[in-house]
């Protein structure tokens, strides 16, 4: 258990549409997070920096913090990703319903407090307005991974792709 954080969603810090918030931790004196602590590899680590934009102007902060381990296993010093840009009053975004059950997944997974699953099942996702879902358009995909060729598709996928998908998978 993290104390002095929250999980926040910051307004504007995703993929509108798609992904609309990224969650993120906020320091705050009444909040805690619950979650894995993973030791990495100097390397992966190095890599995790990267990817997070460590230092970097639209990136994240490492900082250290106490956690406390379930069951009175104690507690340790870990490392701790905060966004650099977020300012405290920053309106707070959704995130699409796929992250949310991401998270839910991996709380379960990993035997986390029931209570903090509970919560993690009550966030609100983003929907798409009725205006919004009318206005989407099939756009063409093309992707070239290197030594996997290429592949032509639509995204999102017609209605008919998708319910066709849903009835095999029934």
């Amino acid at each position: 258990v993290l104390r002095g954080y929250r999980l926040s969603f910051p307004e504007g810090f995703g993929i509108d549409f798609v992904e609309p918030a990224f969650a993120t931790l906020v320091r705050d004196p009444d909040g805690e997070v619950h979650g894995v602590c993973t030791l990495f590899s100097a390397d992966d680590a190095q890599k995790l920096d990267k990817m997070e934009r460590v230092g970097q102007e639209r990136g994240y902060v490492v900082a250290e913090a106490d956690v406390e381990i379930y069951d009175g296993g104690g507690s340790l010093r870990a490392e701790v990703y905060e966004h650099r840009n977020i300012a405290a009053g920053h309106p707070e975004g959704v995130c699409s319903t796929r992250y949310r059950d991401i998270l839910v997944a991996g709380a379960r997974e990993n035997g986390l407090d029931a209570a903090w699953i509970v919560k993690l099942e009550a966030l609100p996702t983003y929907a798409p307005s009725a205006d919004t879902a009318d206005a989407v358009v099939c756009q063409p995909v093309l992707t070239g991974i290197r030594g996997l060729g290429t592949a032509v598709g639509t995204f999102p996928p017609p209605s008919s792709v998708t319910e066709t998908a849903a009835s095999a998978l029934s």
